[in-house]
């Protein structure tokens, strides 16, 4: 099964079990699997948003300070970092391609400069 097939797989699962009667650790573990499967796939958004509602359910249950909340709230941390890194990485490829396209741009003058010189000392020779 594909990544995102298992993604999708999750989701509708996650969606059955979205209920209060179902056990907190159930609905946990659950949301966790899913929020993984959302990181592998390079969903970080969605995965952050999936950890925010398991530090939600971890501090209703176990307490703000507690072990696993702490570490979900961690996990949610590092989803923010690889967007940061992803959109890091794309403003640094665009500002590329506009010196890429800039000095392509110079170079084009340049040869243009050079091919009017070259046509205005023909002119004068003649």
């Amino acid at each position: 099964m594909s990544r995102q097939a298992e993604v999708k797989r999750l989701i509708t699962i996650n969606k059955e079990f979205d209920k209060p009667s179902v056990a907190p650790n159930t609905r946990i573990k659950l949301l966790n699997q899913l929020a993984n499967k959302l990181q592998k796939v390079g969903r970080f958004k969605q995965a952050s948003e999936t950890y925010k509602q398991i530090v939600m359910i971890n501090s209703q249950v176990f307490g703000e300070g507690h072990h696993r909340t702490i570490f979900y709230k961690t996990r949610e941390a590092m989803t923010y970092n690889h967007q940061v890194d992803i959109d890091n990485k794309s403003r640094a490829y665009r500002e590329a391609k506009k010196l890429e396209d800039a000095k392509r741009i110079k170079m084009a003058n340049e040869e243009a400069l050079k091919k009017r010189e070259r046509a205005a000392k023909r002119a004068e020779q003649m």
